[in-house]
C-alpha cells in the first residue's frame, strides 16, 4: 500500500505581485474612460432640466399675463398666489440650482427675459440658456 502521500505536481498557489499590478492599472483605465464619458452626460441632463423647467415657467407666465394683464415682478409670485400657477414643488432654478435671471420688461421687445446662466454659470457667454432660443 504506501504511504498516503500523493504526488503533486507544481501547485501554484497566487498571482505575482506584476499580475496583480497588471489588473489594477487595467481598472484604473477602464474606470477613467467611464468618467470622461459620464461627465458631457451630466451637462447634457442638466440642460434638458434646464429648459424643461423654463417650459413649465413660460406657460405659467403665459396663465398668469392672461388672468391678471401684466407678467409677476418675481417668479415665485407664480407659486405664492393662491391658486398658485405653477406648483409648488417646481424649483424656480436651473439644472445647476442655481436661480434663474428672470425680468420684466425683457430686453429686444421682449415681455420678459427668463435665462440661465448655463454650465459656467457667468452672465453673457455662449452657453446661457435663454427662454426665446430654445428649440422645443
Amino acid at each position: 500500500m504506501g504511504s498516503g502521500r500523493v504526488a503533486v505536481g507544481t501547485v501554484r498557489g497566487g498571482f505575482s505581485l506584476l499580475e496583480i499590478m497588471l489588473v489594477l492599472v487595467l481598472i484604473g483605465l477602464l474606470t477613467a474612460g467611464v468618467a470622461v464619458s459620464l461627465s458631457g452626460t451630466g451637462t447634457r441632463a442638466k440642460i434638458r432640466i434646464t429648459e424643461t423647467r423654463m417650459a413649465s415657467i413660460k406657460s405659467a407666465l403665459q396663465q398668469y399675463h392672461m388672468e391678471y394683464s401684466a407678467f409677476p415682478p418675481v417668479l415665485e409670485t407664480l407659486q405664492t398666489i393662491r391658486p398658485p400657477m405653477l406648483d409648488e414643488d417646481t424649483k424656480i432654478s436651473d439644472g445647476w440650482d442655481r436661480a434663474f435671471f428672470y425680468g420684466t420688461p425683457g430686453l429686444n421687445a421682449r415681455d420678459y427675459d427668463l435665462i440661465s446662466y448655463g454650465p459656467d454659470g457667468q452672465a453673457g457667454t455662449d452657453d446661457d440658456i435663454n427662454i426665446w432660443n430654445i428649440k422645443r
